[in-house]
């Protein structure tokens, strides 16, 4: 099967467009452990602004080498129809997916302290 110039290109594009959106709504709660949510911490964040801070976050975080012990997040969060368990301080943070819970991202300082400032202003 052979395709055009066209297509590849429109593909192409199509591929970077997506890998650039960014969801209309994230959903932070508060944990009380990995397997149980606070009741009533729901936070719907919907300012594009922030969506973007939590898309860059998510974006740069750096995976880390080694095995994850570590203790019960402070919160979870659903973005990009993927759950992620977030610790997060006014200069650091990490995130992990909750399917993965191997495998652990640094947040960028920056990054981290807008989140935090997000999380804990609303």
């Amino acid at each position: 099967m052979r395709i055009s110039w066209k297509s590849a290109t429109f593909l192409i594009i199509a591929s970077l467009l997506a890998a650039c959106s960014i969801p209309s709504k994230i959903t932070v709660y508060e944990m009380e452990s990995f397997e149980k949510v606070k009741e009533d911490t729901a936070l719907e964040i919907t300012n594009e602004e922030e969506i973007k801070v939590f898309s860059k976050a998510v974006r740069s975080a750096k995976k880390e080498p080694g095995a994850v012990d570590t203790l019960d997040p402070g919160y979870k969060f659903l973005y990009d129809q993927k759950s992620y368990y977030l610790w997060v301080g006014p200069g650091s943070g990490s995130i992990m997916e909750a399917t993965d819970t191997h495998t652990i991202y640094t947040l960028q300082k920056d990054s981290a302290k807008q989140v935090y400032k997000i999380v804990t202003d609303h």
